[in-house]
């Protein structure tokens, strides 16, 4: 996952949760934290002891979180897919499942129809030796049946609210979820078909190369060799599993236009 999506993720990720997102520059953007994301991810638990049991008003912190891997500023907090700020949020994501409904913001005084699009993020994992992860975001349309890849980085550029503009409407799903959700999983089986999977063929390579070595030092089947042959096809066995991080249903009028993808 390339730094310029982990920053959009990571934005869009504080907007769902009410924090102010400020670009400094194209590197660099700082992040106003709610008292309650200052206490999910600050570790300030005394401080906000100390805020509640003298009644006074907290101060949630800003964090400066930069994509350039050469930034020497120290208050800024480098932002990269193995960064310790990014997989904090993706734990955060993978323990309390959020599903979201939000709006699109629209200043208006006459009606204006809202389209609805089913949002899920995804953290893709190939496992063998070793781990690789992609986060993978997409959006349905749930009246025309559009499907967009990289959703997420798409959105960033729409003021969302948690709640309808004045003067605004929903349109009614056309799509159901369970059959929006069935079109998106086909997508992914498309995407995970058409990437290479040369890392899988190295691993059976690799687990077949210790097979027979573990062979040389065992004339017989023996109960011992069984269990470090399982141990070795554990081991290398390739997967690649899927795991929901977030998403939702989303509704934005219908100048969203994202090039379609798939």
């Amino acid at each position: 996952m390339d730094v310029q999506r982990v920053k959009q993720f990571t934005k869009m990720y504080f907007n769902t949760n009410h924090c102010h997102v400020n670009d400094i520059n194209n590197d660099v953007f700082e992040v106003h934290l709610t008292e309650e994301m200052d206490k999910k991810i600050m570790n300030r638990p005394f401080y906000w002891h100390y805020v509640e049991a003298t009644q006074s008003k907290g101060e949630p912190k800003t964090l400066l979180l930069g994509t350039h891997a050469q930034n020497d500023n120290k208050d800024i907090e480098p932002l990269y897919y193995g960064s310790t700020r990014f997989q904090q949020i993706l734990k955060d994501l993978t323990k309390d499942v959020s599903f979201i409904q939000a709006f699109e913001s629209v200043e208006t005084n006459k009606k204006q129809a809202l389209y609805p699009w089913l949002l899920v993020n995804i953290k893709i994992s190939y496992e063998s030796i070793q781990i690789k992860d992609e986060v993978f975001s997409l959006g349905l349309n749930l009246i025309t049946g559009k499907i967009v890849v990289h959703m997420m980085e798409h959105l960033q550029q729409i003021p969302m609210h948690a709640t309808i503009s004045d003067f605004c409407y929903l349109l009614t799903p056309m799509i159901t979820y369970e059959s929006g959700f069935k079109r998106l999983e086909h997508i992914l089986d498309v995407y995970i078909e058409e990437q290479s999977h040369d890392w899988a063929v190295q691993s059976m390579e690799a687990m077949e190369n210790e097979l027979e070595l573990l062979d040389t030092f065992y004339a017989t089947e023996t109960k011992e060799k069984q269990r470090e042959e399982g141990a070795i096809k554990e081991r290398y066995k390739p997967t690649i599993t899927f795991n929901v991080l977030s998403g939702g249903v989303i509704y934005v009028t219908n100048a969203f236009q994202p090039k379609k993808e798939k």
